[in-house]
């Protein structure tokens, strides 16, 4: 018998996923330049487990402050998009 570690252009699980990785260094670059004020995630890990979360700049407190609206604002985008790509 034969033990499948990946399928073809599949990622094998605890091996790093090229894009992810890239995309979270680009995020950290732009946080340690102070460029990245907030940010919201949804992360899945091994086993299908599924994080969310988020950071933000202090002083964005309240409903109608700036970071909270521009965040509100691009986590209702996200949820729409991915709608979109999953029809």
């Amino acid at each position: 018998m034969t033990n499948v570690l990946s399928l073809r252009g599949a990622t094998a699980p605890m091996e790093p996923v090229p894009n992810v990785v890239a995309e979270l260094e680009k995020r950290l670059e732009q946080a340690r330049s102070g460029h990245l004020r907030a940010f919201a995630m949804a992360c899945v890990t091994t086993g299908n487990i599924s994080e969310t979360g988020w950071e933000k700049a202090e002083g964005g407190t309240g409903a109608a402050g700036e970071i909270n609206h521009a965040l509100g604002s691009g986590i209702l985008s996200l949820s729409w998009r991915f709608a979109q790509a999953c029809q």
